[in-house]
């Protein structure tokens, strides 16, 4: 039992000789810190893995599957819940602000046709000194079978050069599936298997630190923890391995983004939790 349930305990035995709502505001009390917890473990979960998931490889673990709407709502300005999903609401500098994992929600929609319907997202916030953002959303293409998609952002190490590491891996992907695109980027591309589990994954290191990743699943990820569960949607992932290609090389990957980009990815988010 941790501090939160004694605290509740405790001022739940006291509450019929207090003239004042305490019940009522230790049942909240109670909801909030369960609520809080769980985020917490998400983010901790995520903050262990995440460095794994775009260096070596891992995948990280997120909350159990939510609605399915997909479309922001229709509005000029994020509502007061889309605001708290958006995290730091730090004053915006030439019209961006730091990307948090609603703002990675954004950027992937904003790369995608008009056609693309998301749902189910979950977010785990910043971790590890604000150095890494992790979102998992589904989405559908078009043809009805969604696919879970992770996205993870990292500034990691600068790379020498674009080349890909003659006597080494880069990122757990192997270096014969290592290539340099036209902008002198390092770009993996693996499929992976296992468990029952079908993916394919895409790493990209740029020269001025930024390193993505996007994995896509060939079905749906549920639940959370060891009670994750996958359901297969398809035999390979939705579009071909071009089309993700391009999506990991755009610019708009970065640690600041838009604040267009920012207030739709917090409204998209607030909209279709996990």
């Amino acid at each position: 039992m941790d501090i939160e349930d004694d605290l509740s305990r405790l001022l739940g035995a006291d509450a019929d000789r207090i003239h004042v709502p305490v019940q009522t505001i230790v049942v909240e009390a109670a909801a909030r810190g369960r609520r809080l917890r769980r985020r917490r473990r998400i983010t901790r979960a995520l903050g262990a893995v995440a460095a794994v998931a775009l260096l070596t490889g891992g995948v990280a673990a997120f909350g159990p599957e939510g609605s399915d709407r997909s479309q922001a709502p229709a509005t000029n300005a994020p509502s007061a819940s889309a605001v708290s999903v958006l995290g730091p609401t730090d004053p915006p500098v030439n019209g961006k602000v730091n990307t948090t994992s609603a703002g990675l929600l954004g950027i992937f929609a904003a790369l995608l046709p008009d056609s693309a319907r998301l749902s189910a997202y979950a977010g785990g916030g910043l971790a590890l000194g604000d150095s890494i953002r992790m979102a998992r959303v589904d989405v559908d293409l078009g043809d009805h079978k969604p696919s879970t998609v992770d996205i993870s952002l990292l500034r990691s190490p600068v790379p020498a050069s674009g080349d890909c590491p003659s006597n080494e891996t880069f990122g757990a992907v192997p270096r014969e599936r290592c290539s340099r695109t036209p902008e002198g980027y390092r770009l993996g591309v693996e499929p992976r298997q296992g468990g029952g589990v079908r993916s394919q994954r895409f790493v990209l290191q740029r020269q001025d630190g930024i390193a993505v990743e996007l994995i896509l699943y060939d079905g749906v990820m549920s639940g959370e923890g060891a009670a994750m569960t996958f359901t297969e949607t398809r035999e390979e992932p939705p579009m071909t391995a071009d089309f993700w290609k391009q999506i990991v090389r755009s610019p708009l990957w970065d640690t600041r983004v838009s604040v267009e980009i920012a207030r739709d990815g917090a409204t998209r988010a607030s909209a279709m939790q996990r």
